[in-house]
């Protein structure tokens, strides 16, 4: 299922400016939730603390130089080293919809990353020994891009790392993959710019030849924005229906191949009827896609059967978003 989630689970927790790692200062719980870090019930939220020391890191990130695990804020680019991931040469990183974050890059393993101390641990051995972009869909199936002429799709199953070749995606620049709250699968090509590739075929579309590429993104990701994000030393802003991107900052990372929003699935969700923007907003969750909610449920018929709400533009925009839908799940 793919979902547009107001709540995200803080992937690294917020401590003090210029201290790294997870276990160098007591716990900072600035918002006072008894959790570590910011609990950011909406992105953009005015109601959000700020000021200096206090973070809202909601990314994950794999280096390729380096060999370290990083935790970033999408709001400004800015971000810190949690640790040392214990292996190299790390090019891509997905997560799953447990919010588990997964990396590959080359030597044919799947690892998953303890975000806490940034160590990544190998789980399975794949039939892909240079991964240069990695996404889960949203039933958690699992492809990849290994690197050739041209870059090929291939799908693995995380469990026994039997790896099946689907097609070659008609370019050999590929760095990230991610899928879009659509369902879309998306490529960025560090010449030729943003792609979409059919996963049944393997076979890459442009999206528009007009924009080519960066060396300086090698990393795409959405966000529970419903925003394409792209990162190596800065973090960028990608429109997806355009394939043209501005940066956003950086800072206290550096070399990044693999990005990931940790997501929690947590509350009903509705499917969106309608979805307005109001004053500008230019981020609203798109009409057809998944919108949760804090409501807590055991099971569907715990949510109110229709949505009808306003919510700030999502990643700090102008404006509001003006949404109606109809239940579809629980968690």
């Amino acid at each position: 299922m793919n979902r547009w989630m107001p709540i995200l689970l803080i992937a690294a927790l917020a401590f003090p400016a210029g201290l790294q790692g997870a276990n160098t200062a007591p716990l900072d719980d600035p918002d006072g939730d008894g959790l570590p870090g910011v609990w950011r019930s909406l992105p953009g939220d005015p109601s959000r603390p700020g000021g200096p020391g206090i973070a809202a890191e909601d990314i994950l990130a794999e280096s390729w130089a380096g060999n370290n695990s990083y935790a970033i804020d999408s709001q400004t680019g800015a971000g810190r080293l949690i640790g040392p991931n214990g292996t190299n040469s790390m090019n891509a990183a997905s997560a799953d919809s447990s919010g588990t974050v997964w990396a590959a890059g080359n030597g044919g393993g799947l690892w998953t990353l303890d975000p806490d101390t940034g160590a990544l641990t190998r789980k399975v051995g794949i039939g892909a020994n240079s991964v240069r972009g990695m996404a889960f869909d949203s039933d958690d199936n699992l492809f990849v891009v290994q690197d050739g002429s041209p870059d090929q799709l291939m799908r693995v199953d995380v469990n026994t790392g039997e790896t099946t070749p689907i097609g070659g995606i008609g370019a050999t620049g590929i760095q990230g993959a991610c899928f879009g709250p659509d369902g879309t699968l998306y490529a960025w090509d560090i010449s030729r710019g943003l792609y979409t590739v059919d996963v049944n075929t393997g076979q890459g579309t442009d999206v528009n030849p007009n924009v080519g590429g960066s060396g300086n993104i090698q990393a795409i990701a959405f966000g529970p924005d419903g925003v394409m994000y792209g990162c190596r030393e800065a973090l960028f802003k990608i429109d997806h229906n355009t394939g043209e991107f501005a940066e956003i900052g950086g800072g206290g990372y550096t070399d990044v191949r693999g990005i990931a929003f940790p997501v929690a699935s947590v509350g009903c969700v509705y499917k969106l009827k309608k979805s307005k923007a109001k004053g500008g907003c230019e981020n609203c969750p798109p009409k057809g896609g998944d919108f949760g909610t804090q409501t807590e449920c055991e099971t569907v018929k715990d949510c109110p059967k229709k949505l009808k709400t306003t919510i700030a533009c999502p990643g700090g925009g102008n404006g509001t978003c003006k949404l109606k839908g109809k239940r579809s799940s629980c968690g």
